[in-house]
């Protein structure tokens, strides 16, 4: 994840030497629906489903080909506070199913990201500047869980990483007013349509036991996900 960030960071820096060059940053609402591909044998035989909708943040870049193109990039965090996961005809919450299984020695964590691509036309309305475009996405929703006890001296542990990560096509909308030369105020909309599932759970406990697991599922499977950011952006 910090290489991540450092890349991306690294990007948004050397594009920001040529003009044509549009950064923007700003808070995020995201909501993601997701499905596991299955195997059969495995921790993902059957379906299980899982949707989440939180805050975070995005950042952008889109950089001008001419006067109508342009191609451009973006990315999101989203932190839910909590998730939904359906399996067959039973659905639970993230934080019901830790509370109920470790009680209070149980903690957890829920994340979504993504990472997108495309080519987009741009439309000038005066203040008004809109881009619509479309490319590729790779995104990835999931919890962890993180369980401790000490018992009789003896610290045990217990973590358990749930994931799903798609690979799928993206369509962006980005309009921004202008409140100066350079400098706008706006929403980007990144609707994302996930095609190809790579499922992943692990547990691994200490001391370690026969319990210990590193399982994955891969194949096509349909999600969706919705990041919307609202924020500011300056063009070089």
């Amino acid at each position: 994840m910090k290489k991540l960030f450092t890349v991306l960071a690294v990007l948004l820096v050397a594009t920001a030497l040529f003009a044509g060059v549009t950064v923007k940053a700003g808070g995020t609402f995201g909501f993601a629906n997701m499905s596991n591909a299955t195997k059969e044998g495995s921790e993902f035989e059957d379906e299980a489903k899982m949707s989440s909708h939180g805050f975070g943040f995005g950042v952008g870049v889109q950089y001008d080909l001419s006067d109508k193109l342009a191609v451009y990039g973006e990315f999101n965090m989203v932190f839910p506070k909590d998730a939904e996961i359906k399996y067959e005809a039973a659905t639970v919450k993230v934080s019901d199913m830790v509370k109920e299984e470790y009680g209070d020695f149980g903690k957890y964590t829920i994340n979504f990201f993504s990472v997108s691509a495309g080519v987009a036309y741009k439309l000038d309305l005066n203040a008004v500047k809109l881009v619509v475009g479309g490319g590729i996405t790779f995104n990835r929703a999931g919890f962890a869980i993180h369980v401790e006890e000490t018992t009789a001296g003896v610290t045990y542990k217990l973590d358990i990483k749930y994931a799903y990560a798609n690979i799928g096509l993206n369509a962006l909308v980005d309009a921004k007013y202008m409140v100066a030369e350079k400098v706008g105020v706006g929403v980007t909309l990144n609707p994302q349509l996930g095609l190809y599932n790579i499922a992943k759970l692990e547990a691994k406990t200490v001391p370690e036991t026969p319990y210990n697991y590193d399982d994955k599922a891969t194949g096509f499977k349909v999600s969706f996900a919705m990041p919307i950011t609202v924020g500011v952006s300056y063009t070089f």
